[in-house]
């Protein structure tokens, strides 16, 4: 089942009544439980999106950085196949499972590398009158918007030499991702 803006207003609601539906007479919830070595045991909270994303776009990055920092390719490949017209090359592979497992035996790290652009601060844009977030947030800029700081990220994800050769004859080309604000996977390109 797709998960939307709908279900998760349901959800919502849902929370809503059952606490207000709560008895006053109710115990308190336990303390979480220890674990063997004075660790809780109770479920990690979900990592936060970053702000300005629609909550179907918020639910899709989530799923994305839990399968890249997990290293879930599998996850990854079900995400992009729920989102239609999702692009991942310029190639001719066959479908994204092909192209993740050929990018690994050529030594490339494409799930890592969704990890790591992922961590940075989204940027945004209009394509069709519909919101796109994308990441790295400079990816779709000119060279002359480039600080210090930018030049310095975009050397994090595709080293020294090569950020230091974005200009405005050569953009940035390492990976970027973007994801519409209906939740959708729109791209995850790691070429020109």
């Amino acid at each position: 089942m797709k998960s939307g803006p709908v279900r998760a207003a349901a959800l919502a609601t849902l929370a809503l009544v059952l606490v207000a539906c709560g008895r006053p007479t109710d115990p308190p919830a336990p303390p979480p439980e220890a674990g063997a070595a004075g660790e809780s045991t109770a479920p990690e909270a979900e990592a936060p999106a970053p702000d300005g994303l629609t909550p179907a776009a918020a639910d899709t990055f989530r799923r994305l950085q839990a399968a890249a920092e997990s290293r879930d390719t599998a996850a990854l490949i079900a995400i992009a196949a729920e989102s239609p017209g999702f692009a991942y090359t310029f190639g001719d592979e066959a479908d994204f499972a092909e192209y993740v497992a050929g990018a690994q035996m050529r030594g490339r790290d494409p799930v890592g590398d969704l990890a790591q652009i992922l961590a940075m601060p989204p940027g945004e844009t209009t394509l069709d009158g519909v919101r796109v977030f994308h990441w790295p947030y400079f990816y779709d800029w000119e060279a002359s918007r480039y600080t210090a700081e930018t030049r310095a990220d975009a050397a994090r994800i595709v080293g020294e030499a090569a950020a230091a050769q974005i200009n405005d004859d050569l953009a940035y080309l390492g990976p970027r991702a973007a994801i519409d604000e209906n939740g959708q996977w729109i791209f995850y390109l790691t070429g020109d």
